[in-house]
């Protein structure tokens, strides 16, 4: 995302990656103590990563796991991504298994165990594109080439695990557009169709929402010559400025995009209110209705941008304190104030990325360095919970999903609540679970989900909710269970789809029910097919008019669903 030249003078580029992203894995979650007097520290230890050069990007999966990625190398001149595993830093896939050539500018995570990265670097054949770590086989693979192409500087990944990526990456007209991969299809282009964005400047941050809205920030302007942030709206399949035109009419480029739960998006940068003095820059938000400045301004760009659960947004950047200290600042719906504390983080120089996990520690990278002059990545550490959470596994018993925690501590807890989601954005009690009370001993608890295969989705989410005596209660992180589909795969395309949508199988499959179904849950097409391993099979789209559409391909051994675009 950034060369030597545009860290030096970053104020007059437009370099900035921002992604936020989610990844779920059913792998054992060791959930580090939490004391009551929070703080900065570096993750890791003094010298854990010593990375030899600036970190541009970080992100978290829900297992706890951080990773960061940027302009360092290994020992042989390579530059990877770094896993930090809750205990030590490592190179993700181990020493060159990534081998990039060029600096990596953007990494984020999906549900599915999988790492993406992007950046300045190419393949043997000169074409920049973007690899993913492969949970399930553990190496990494390329889902998107870009040829002709360049930079990519921000990615994230919605909560299906499709994936978006914008940088200086140009269509056949030259417009900068925003790439999608979309999973189920194995299929990616341009978010949606050729010219949609018709961006006429690199894009700096991309975003995803609950909705599977997309928001993007960057240096590309409206006919006024503003900046703006543009949606791409996930049900009209439309592009937007978002608010209307020349609502935000930010002055200078956009750096940081961002959103919370409750649908408000985020945005930062290098414009400024139109104030006198050095505190101008702010940070925008809009409601749903309106932008607006929140809280007071900064001295300083803002790179970085993030949320937690509660909605405290949390900005970094260029902007210091009046001690001349880089620092993160924290928004709670009233008033800007320093994370941590006047000089708490202490860093010594800009801050260009931020990320937080499930239970809200915030994590902050960029040009800043320790005593020994490392590039280190610095960890706050929010909560205090009375329960100490060291694992927490699903896992597919048949037909059932089975659960397993255990604490290695407990203090006033009364009970644990299973929650279900079949979207992971919204959770519902589906039973209750007695707590130990007070205990300084490990103690081990299961709960087994049954029939869960009758549910409508083909990944069920879980999570805990532990219930203290004073009625406090605190969320773990949440766990995905893919339903078993007998190591049946479909790729399907091309998706969006205008008159057919093809299928191939990866197996013969001598009686399976497809339903093409709408919204609303209506159903607008069915029919039985025999798959024949590798032939495609054609479902016709061309009398339905333009929607979101679910396919559904069920067979004794196999039920599985997947969204449709129909133009």
């Amino acid at each position: 995302m950034f060369s030597q030249e545009d860290y030096i003078s970053f104020d007059n580029k437009s370099r900035s990656n921002k992604m936020f992203m989610k990844k779920f894995m059913l792998a054992i979650l060791v959930i580090n103590a939490f004391t009551a007097n929070a703080q900065w520290s570096e993750l890791g230890g003094t010298n854990g990563l010593s990375a030899n050069g600036i970190i541009l990007s970080i992100c978290t999966d829900p297992s706890g796991k951080v990773y960061a990625a940027g302009e360092f190398k290994n020992g042989n001149g390579y530059y990877y991504v770094a896993q930090y595993n809750g205990t030590s830093w490592g190179e993700l896939g181990g020493t060159n298994l990534s081998a990039a050539n060029g600096q990596i500018n953007a990494i984020c995570s999906d549900t599915f165990g999988d790492i993406f990265a992007g950046g300045n670097f190419k393949d043997g054949g000169g074409d920049y594109y973007i690899p993913a770590w492969d949970g399930q086989t553990s190496s990494w693979i390329t889902v998107i080439t870009f040829s002709p192409g360049n930079n990519i500087y921000a990615a994230c990944t919605d909560r299906a695990g499709n994936l978006y990526a914008g940088g200086a990456i140009k269509d056949a007209s030259n417009y900068d557009y925003v790439a999608a991969w979309l999973r189920a299809s194995n299929y990616w282009n341009e978010l949606e169709n050729t010219n949609a964005l018709d961006g006429n400047g690199i894009i700096n941050a991309v975003c995803s929402d609950t909705s599977a809205d997309v928001f993007v920030g960057g240096d590309f302007t409206n006919s006024s010559g503003n900046r703006y942030v543009a949606e791409w709206n996930g049900s009209t399949y439309l592009w937007s400025e978002l608010g209307g035109n020349n609502s935000l009419a930010a002055n200078g480029n956009i750096f940081a995009v961002c959103t919370d739960r409750a649908g408000n998006v985020y945005a930062g940068g290098d414009f400024s209110n139109g104030n006198s003095g050095n505190y101008h820059y702010y940070v925008a938000k809009w409601n749903g209705t309106n932008w607006s400045q929140i809280g007071s301004s900064f001295n300083g760009q803002i790179y970085a941008l993030c949320t937690d659960r509660a909605g405290n947004v949390y900005a970094g950047g260029h902007f210091t304190n009046g001690g001349g200290q880089y620092y993160v600042a924290k928004f709670d719906g009233t008033s800007w104030t320093e994370l941590g504390g006047t000089n708490s983080l202490g860093a010594n120089q800009y801050i260009f990325t931020l990320a937080t996990d499930s239970l809200d520690n915030i994590y902050a990278a960029g040009q800043f360095t320790n005593g020994s002059g490392k590039f280190y990545v610095a960890k706050y550490g929010n909560f205090v919970t009375p329960v100490k959470l060291i694992s927490f596994t699903a896992a597919t018993k048949n037909d059932d999903a089975l659960l397993q925690w255990a604490t290695a501590q407990e203090e006033n807890s009364s009970y644990f609540s299973i929650q279900r989601s079949t979207d992971g954005t919204h959770f519902a009690d589906i039973a209750k679970v007695s707590a130990a009370g007070n205990s300084s001993m490990t103690k081990e608890y299961s709960y087994l989900d049954q029939n869960i295969s009758t549910l409508s989705s083909n990944i069920i989410y879980y999570r805990l909710a532990e219930k203290d005596e004073d009625g406090t209660s605190t969320l773990s992180e949440i766990k995905a269970i893919h339903l078993n589909n007998a190591g049946i795969t479909f790729s399907v395309y091309p998706n969006p789809a205008s008159d057919v949508v093809h299928i191939i199988s990866s197996s013969d499959i001598p009686d399976a029910a497809l339903k093409i179904i709408s919204i609303n849950g209506s159903v607008l097409y069915e029919t039985k097919q025999s798959f024949v391993a590798g032939q495609q099979i054609q479902i016709p789209l061309s009398k339905l008019p333009p929607q979101v559409l679910t396919l559904s391909i069920s067979s004794q051994n196999s039920n599985q669903r997947f969204k449709i675009v129909k133009k």
